[in-house]
Parts: structure tokens; C-alpha cells; sequence
């Protein structure tokens, strides 16, 4: 998770678009 460095609804909505 990149969650790290970034806002959670931000992570979220990458994680959820990348593969």
C-alpha cells in the first residue's frame, strides 16, 4: 500500500485502479 505517503481516500481510489 502507498497509503504511506498519501491520504487514505487518495490510495484508495489508485489502489482500486490499478491492477
Amino acid at each position: 500500500m502507498a497509503c504511506i505517503a498519501r491520504p487514505k481516500r487518495s490510495t484508495v481510489v489508485l489502489e482500486s485502479t490499478k491492477p
